[in-house]
């Protein structure tokens, strides 16, 4: 029962986040084609759908990748920097799939695509740089509770000598 319960805690950290990150992309997304592009409400309306479905699929692929990578043996920073990568590429997908459905001319789609290969280096730098600095920050707690550790021992077994 309590690994049950467990399984459901984890289920639920993992899907919340995601859920309510899909919630708050659509609702910004449908905040400014309103108002800020003023699409027609029916382009909206179809927006708000290709948009969900898209990031339902996107949300599902990385709730899986996520939970893929939670049963292994995966180094802090692998993770962090596969999900980097998965969001990365999930963006130009998506991209991807959208400016060729509405891109007439063939120079617009791949100059689209460079510049999000560009900028999604730049966010991998950043998000290498943060996974680094977190991973460092791990090992050394890890270093510090070894550490409590071996003293606690050693002060038990000085206790029972004595």
């Amino acid at each position: 029962m309590r690994a049950r319960s467990h399984n459901r805690m984890t289920v639920d950290r993992v899907l919340t986040p995601l859920a309510l990150g899909l919630i708050a992309a659509l609702g910004l997304a449908l905040l400014l084609a309103s108002f800020w592009l003023g699409a027609p409400q029916q382009d909206v309306v179809d927006l708000v759908r290709y948009l969900l479905l898209s990031g339902m699929v996107s949300t599902g692929l990385g709730a899986a990748g996520v939970f893929w990578l939670r049963r292994g043996h995966v180094r802090l920073w692998m993770q962090l920097a596969l999900t980097f990568l998965f969001g990365v590429a999930a963006t130009i997908f998506n991209i991807y799939l959208t400016a060729s459905l509405m891109f007439l001319s063939q120079h617009d789609l791949p100059l689209l695509v460079l510049l999000l290969a560009f900028a999604a280096m730049l966010s991998l730098g950043l998000g290498a740089a943060l996974t680094s600095a977190l991973a460092q920050r791990v090992a050394i707690l890890e270093y510090q509770i070894n550490s409590l550790d071996e003293k606690i021992k050693d002060s038990s077994v000085h206790q029972r000598s004595s």
